[in-house]
C-alpha cells in the first residue's frame, strides 16, 4: 500500500513563508513608525507556529501597535513579492537604496539575494517567501517583551493570526459584557483598575509596615494576599532591633529572620515545621522563607513556641 503524502509538511512550509514575509513587512512598518531597529535574529520555523523577532533596541509598544496596523494594510494591498540576486550589497543598494540587511550575515562569495515586496520593502534574505502579500492573509502581534534591553516580539500570520485576533476580541467582549463597559475602552478600563490596585497595594503595604514597626510581638499572622512586600520592613526592623527576631506568615507563605545579635534558633524552628509537613522552603541559620503547606500546624507551632 502506497504511503499517503504528509499534508502537514506543505502546510508548515506555507506558514513559514507567511510568517517570514510578514516579518519583512512588519520590520519596515516599525521603521515607518519611527523606530530605529536592528534585527538581531528572526525565527519563523517554530513547531508551535509562532514567529519571533529579536531587535537590538527597546521599541515602545505604541510603535509596535502602529506598525502592526500598517502591516495589515500593506498585506491587504496584494503586493507582488519577487527576488533578485546581486553580486554584493553595493550593487543591491544601487538598485534598492533603502534595502535592509544584517551586516553580520552578508557573504560576498554567495552574492546578495534581495527580496522585493512591491514598492514597499527591500531586504537581503535567503528564506522562502509568499508570491503576493495577499497570501499572508493577516498579521497579529502576540506579545512584546524586553529582555536585557532588547525587544522580543512574537507574532502569528495567516489563519493563525485571524484566530488569535478573534480570541483577543472575544476575551475583550466577555470582560466588557461582564463589567458593563464598551469593549473599545478596555485599555482605559485596565489602566484604571491597575491604578486602583496600586493604591490598594500601597495602603496594605503601609498598614503592614506600621504593624511591624509598632508591634512587640515576634510572630505575626496577617491576612495580606502577598507578604513579599514585607521583606524591606522586616530588614529595617531587625537592623533597629538586632537582638530580636520576626516571623510573619499568612495562609500560603511564611517569612522569618533574626537580627545579628539574636540567639533565637530560627533555623531549628524551620526544621521542625518542615519535619511536621507544615512548611516547604529555604532554611538558613538566620532566616526561613517559603510555602505554608498546613496553616493549622504552622499556627499551632508558633502558639506553643510563644507560650514557652
Amino acid at each position: 500500500m502506497q504511503a499517503q503524502p504528509d499534508d502537514s509538511v506543505g502546510k508548515n512550509a506555507a506558514l513559514n513563508e507567511q510568517l517570514h514575509t510578514a516579518e519583512h513587512i512588519f520590520a519596515r512598518c516599525l521603521q515607518n513608525a519611527g523606530a530605529d531597529i536592528h534585527v538581531r535574529k528572526v525565527d519563523t520555523e517554530r513547531a508551535d507556529g509562532l514567529g519571533e523577532a529579536f531587535l537590538k533596541e527597546a521599541v515602545p509598544i505604541e510603535r509596535i501597535i502602529i506598525a502592526e496596523r500598517e502591516a495589515n494594510d500593506v498585506i491587504a494591498k496584494g503586493l507582488d513579492v519577487s527576488v533578485r540576486v546581486f553580486k554584493n550589497i553595493e550593487e543591491a543598494r544601487s538598485v534598492f537604496p533603502k534595502i535592509r540587511f544584517n551586516q553580520d550575515r552578508l557573504s560576498d562569495s554567495q552574492g546578495i539575494r534581495a527580496v522585493n515586496i512591491g514598492d514597499f520593502d527591500w531586504a537581503a534574505c535567503a528564506m522562502n517567501h509568499v508570491r503576493n502579500t495577499s497570501d499572508i492573509m493577516a498579521f497579529s502581534v502576540v506579545g512584546a517583551t524586553y529582555p536585557a534591553g532588547e525587544t522580543k516580539i512574537t507574532f502569528r500570520a495567516g489563519a493563525d493570526a485571524v484566530a488569535h485576533m478573534l480570541r483577543v476580541k472575544a476575551a475583550a467582549l466577555a470582560a466588557a459584557s461582564r463589567d458593563n463597559f464598551d469593549a473599545e475602552m478596555i485599555g482605559e478600563r485596565y489602566t484604571a483598575l491597575r491604578e486602583e490596585a496600586d493604591r490598594m497595594r500601597y495602603d496594605a503595604e503601609s498598614a503592614l509596615k506600621a504593624a511591624i514597626s509598632s508591634s512587640d510581638r515576634a510572630v505575626l499572622y496577617v491576612k495580606a494576599r502577598s507578604i513579599n512586600i514585607l521583606y524591606g520592613p522586616m530588614a529595617d526592623y531587625l537592623k533597629r532591633y538586632a537582638d530580636r527576631y520576626l516571623i510573619v506568615f499568612n495562609d500560603t507563605q511564611l517569612l522569618g529572620a533574626k537580627g545579628a545579635n539574636c540567639a533565637f534558633d530560627i533555623e531549628g524552628s524551620g526544621r521542625q515545621l518542615k519535619s511536621a509537613g507544615a512548611f516547604l522552603g529555604a532554611i538558613k541559620p538566620d532566616s526561613i522563607s517559603g510555602k505554608v503547606v498546613d496553616i493549622k500546624k504552622v499556627k499551632e507551632h508558633f502558639r506553643l513556641m510563644e507560650s514557652k
